[in-house]
Parts: C-alpha cells; structure tokens; sequence
C-alpha cells in the first residue's frame, strides 16, 4: 500500500505558537510566512542537492529546514557547530548554500531575512520516497560520516514517536540538546511540528538555566541527555513541576541519575535507544525495570553471539534486513535486555570488562560530574588492554576513586590511568568523540618525578629536626608498571622522591648517600597520598633519621649516612 505523503503543521492553527524564547513567540502563520519568504531567496534544486543549515535558535533553524524541503532541497546537517566542521560538511559537492544564524562570514546569515510576513500558504506535501536530510555523525570515532534519510524513514518515525508517547497539541517542550543532531531533530523540531505542540528556541545546557526556562514557559515535555541531566542534583524539588515527561537518549543514563530524577522531581525519565543508522528501536521507562520495549513497527531479535538483529521502517532503503548491530542483548519475552557494546568489552590483566559498566560505576559515585572509559592496545601485549578513564569529580583523587570502584572490580579491573579535568569537551548532543579524549588525555602534562610538598616546619631545637608535609602526584612517574591492579610507590622510590630532595634542601652540602642503614617499610604508599616526613639531624655527623607516615601511620623509616663536600 502507497505510503501518503507527509505535511507538516496539519495540527497547527494559524495563530497557535510553534515556538517561544527571548528572541519572541512565533504562530504557525508565521512560520509558514518565513518559510515561503526564505524558500524565494534559495537557489533551484538539483538533482541530490543539499543546502548545509546550523542554527543555534531553533525556530530559524525549523524556517531553514522547512524552506529549503519546499524549494526541492535536502539538508545537510553537522554533527557540531564548530567552524572546521560546518565547513566540511558546507565544501562537499552536493552542498549548495549554508544557511546559519552565527557571525561566520561565509553563507547566508537568517537573523536579517525573517519576520516581517504575518501569514503564508500552506507546505506542499513531502513525497515519502524523497531524500529530506544528509545527518552528518562524528558518533564516538570522531570522523564525520554521512547517513541520508528519506521522508519515509524521519517522518516516519516522528509519526512513531507520535503515537508511541502520546504527544499533545498545545505541548511546550524544552531541550538541552541541538536541532542539527538526529535526536534533537526528530524530538525538539519535527515531533512538536507534527503534533500541534511548541518548542523552546535556544538551547539551555546548565540545570539552573533549564529551570528557569521550564517555569517561564510551562513546559511539559524535556528533551535531554544523561550528560545534562546528572547536574540535575543541584535543583530543588519543585522546580520541574510543570514537566510532565523527560526524554533522553545518546548514551546509557546511569542508574543513579535516573534514581534521582525520579526521587527528587518524581519523573520517570523515558530512555529513548536508537543511532542515526538504524533510528528509534526502542525504549523504557526508568522506574525500575531495565529492559527494553520495541517501538511501535520495529522488530528486534537477536543471533547466536548474541547480537541486536533490527528490522524496522526507519532503516535505510537498501539496508540488510535484519541489520545486525553492535549491541549485544538478551531476549525476555517481546522485551530485551540490553549487555552493552560487543567493541566495548575488552579484556585486560585476563579478565573481561565492559567499559560501559564500568563507566556507569564512575558517573554513581557522589560528586562525580562526568566521566568517561575507553580503551587502548597495551604496550605489553599479553596484557590485552588498558583501560584510561577521564573523570570530572571535584575533591576526588585518583586513588579515592580507584577505592571505590573496588566496590565492583577486582584490582586487576581497574583502570590502567585516572586523569582528573576541570571538564570534558562533548559534543553538542553528549556524546564525547575518541579521539577528543585522546587530545584530553594527551593535554596533560608528562609524568611527574617530584612531589608536592605542601608545608614544612623546624620542630627541634637548633634546628636538628625538619618536618615535610608532602603530596604524591597521581602521574607520579614511579608508578607506571607498579603495580598493574594497585598502583604503589616502590621503596627505592620512596627514598628517592620522599626523603633525598628534602634533605638536600636543609644539607646541600651534603652531596653523596653513603649507606642507608634500620630500612623498613610498613604500609604502601600510593597516588594522592598526602604524608608527614620527619628528619633528625644527627648533632656532629652526617647522618639522619626518617620517618614516613600517613594520617599518623608509619609507612616507612630508617638512616641514613652521607658525605659532606669541603667548604
């Protein structure tokens, strides 16, 4: 049967809001009048042509993308709003114009062409075998990739969504994520121009911000990603009150987070479980269950290895029916849980880790405000992997955070390296590319081969007795190969960094360690240690006592003798 075609703003009065925000509310009449007002300024279409659009406001980006579909045109859409992106998406052949609302010198700026019309004819239907849009993702590798969609697979699942969520007309929805992500594409544009709703022009990102927004306008519906929504902490309950449901999507929303949504603002996130390639296949309702419910239209099974096998309407028209993904899942009646990442389960030190349960373990603990894993090849092969975590957690160290994670992990789990940043620097829609964390974790600084030494204080008389307040850096270079499952600082280590360089700084005559003598080491030190070193200087010879202890216990003590240079 002949799919009809599709026509957006059916739902729409002429006078009812298709958007709202400080740059002003705009009608479903006035939509249609920017849009027939822009389309006149465009080039004719070609045969594939493409006009690339990045609009930071939402209604321009709505009037771009509906302007250039009623010219004949395709959009092409950046995965990211940084300049050297946008600008090789707007390069490719087919791309004929680029339409944004920034202060780049290049395309056509929107924020001058619209909203002097106060009414317009109606669209023109969309014929559903037609190519609407080229959405370009950098997904997790960082490499921009195209991935077409026909009116068939966006509206159709827009319609999908419609009936699966039971969208209102007269809905407001407020999203934290972009226009020109799919996500945000399909839920903060088309799903309310669908249904008769409304949506929030700008795109508020801090928790407090998206509150304010919230309140002003009355919204009902919030689209957003785990990300955004782990800062929701800092608000009060109350303050979402007019929200009736939370959508997210883009990566796993960890348990704790959904936990808090739900006990502080009693709101059932819906998790939404889809990619660019293959759209929406699924969802769930964060009130305790974890397993997976197909949309409406979509049947997902799975193979021998376990393996997500999807047949859908969403897919692309010449894909293979059913497309076997990456996901691994576990069949329970119509419903699936789902296992992770058949890529994102490595194996090192012998065992077997999922990176997404692991980084879902790190994003739990309190404090911690963002995190993400990844793996690399080990430089000793037998090894398998290391696992390198990047975590955004103030007033946490590495070595806390290695603690805690023994809650889940055996030590040799663990990973590899802990690098601690102000922030991460993720996409627009969330999600962090592999190779922006290879720049994050290649930023810091080399391995350190000093401590911090945070205080020191003559305690004796005559200046024969010094303590040090010292901290061990987590880089620290004597821990690299020391061990694989818990880092430790070694002995001649300790000697070396701790207790040599501190008794130059009192003795810098004395040039040349003769004999260490009384040695014992009683506890392990490790990164993040902070510690109390105590010198006696011996009265008439050129030895001296030490004492290593943390929070009061000794870690390590012992003598040592050296030779004096000649004044």
């Amino acid at each position: 049967m002949t799919q009809p075609a599709f026509c957006l703003l059916a739902r729409h009065g002429a006078r009812d809001p298709v958007a709202f925000g400080a740059a002003g509310t705009r009608t479903a009449a006035q939509l249609r009048a920017d849009v027939a007002s822009l389309a006149r300024t465009l080039p004719d279409a070609t045969e594939s042509s493409h006009i690339a659009v990045i609009c930071g406001d939402r209604y321009l980006f709505a009037v771009a993308l509906l302007a250039a579909w009623q010219k004949g045109h395709a959009v092409a859409l950046p995965p990211n709003g940084r300049p050297e992106t946008v600008a090789t998406v707007r390069n490719r052949p087919e791309v004929a114009l680029l339409l944004h609302d920034t202060d780049a010198d290049t395309g056509v700026d929107l924020r001058a062409r619209l909203g002097s019309g106060e009414d317009g004819p109606a669209l023109a239907p969309l014929d559903p075998g037609r190519v609407l849009a080229t959405v370009f993702t950098s997904g997790s590798t960082g490499t921009v990739t195209p991935c077409v969609k026909t009116a068939r697979q966006l509206l159709g699942e827009v319609r999908t969504l419609q009936t699966t969520f039971a969208i209102r007309p007269g809905q407001c929805f407020v999203a934290t994520v972009p226009p020109h992500h799919i996500y945000g594409l399909l839920f903060s544009v088309l799903l309310p121009l669908q249904c008769g709703a409304a949506f929030l022009r700008d795109t508020p990102l801090h928790a407090e911000s998206i509150a304010a927004r919230i309140a002003e306008h009355g919204a009902s519906v919030l689209v957003s990603v785990p990300a955004h929504l782990i800062a929701f902490g800092v608000l009060q309950p109350g303050q979402l009150s007019s929200i009736e449901r939370v959508f997210s999507s883009t990566a796993p929303l960890p348990d704790a987070t959904a936990a808090a949504v739900r006990e502080r603002h009693g709101l059932a996130v819906t998790e939404v479980f889809g990619s660019s390639e293959t759209g929406g296949i699924a969802f769930r309702q964060r009130n305790g269950s974890d397993l997976w419910q197909p949309l409406q239209g979509v049947t997902v099974t799975a193979d021998d290895a376990g393996h997500l096998l999807v047949d859908s309407p969403h897919l692309e028209p010449d894909a293979p029916r059913p497309l076997r993904t990456a996901d691994c899942i576990r069949m329970d009646g119509a419903r699936f849980e789902h296992l992770g990442r058949a890529d994102g389960v490595v194996k090192t030190g012998g065992k077997r880790i999922a990176l997404a349960h692991l980084e879902s373990c790190l994003l739990g603990l309190p404090g911690v405000r963002d995190a993400a894993v990844m793996a690399a090849p080990s430089a000793q092969g037998a090894r398998g992997a290391d696992v390198l975590a990047a975590v955004v957690a103030p007033g946490w160290t590495a070595a806390r955070l290695r603690e805690a994670l023994l809650a889940w992990f055996e030590p040799s789990e663990l990973p590899r390296r802990i690098v601690l940043l102000p922030t991460l620097q993720r996409e627009d829609n969330g999600k962090l590319p592999r190779a922006r964390m290879w720049s994050a974790l290649a930023a810091q600084r080399a391995p350190s081969t000093q401590v911090e030494v945070l205080g020191h204080q003559v305690a004796g008389d005559g200046a024969h007795e010094h303590v040090f307040q010292l901290r061990v850096p987590e880089d620290l270079l004597y821990f690299q190969g020391h061990f694989r499952a818990m880092p430790t600082l070694p002995g001649v280590a300790e000697l070396r960094t701790l207790v040599l360089p501190r008794v130059a700084d009192v003795r810098p005559d004395w040039t040349f360690l003769r004999r260490v003598a009384r040695l014992k080491f009683r506890r392990i030190i490790g990164p993040g240690d902070v510690l109390d070193l105590r010198l006696v200087f011996a009265t008439n010879s050129s030895h001296v006592d030490f004492e290593i202890a943390r929070a009061g216990d000794g870690c390590a003590s012992g003598r040592m003798a050296f030779e004096v240079s000649a004044p």
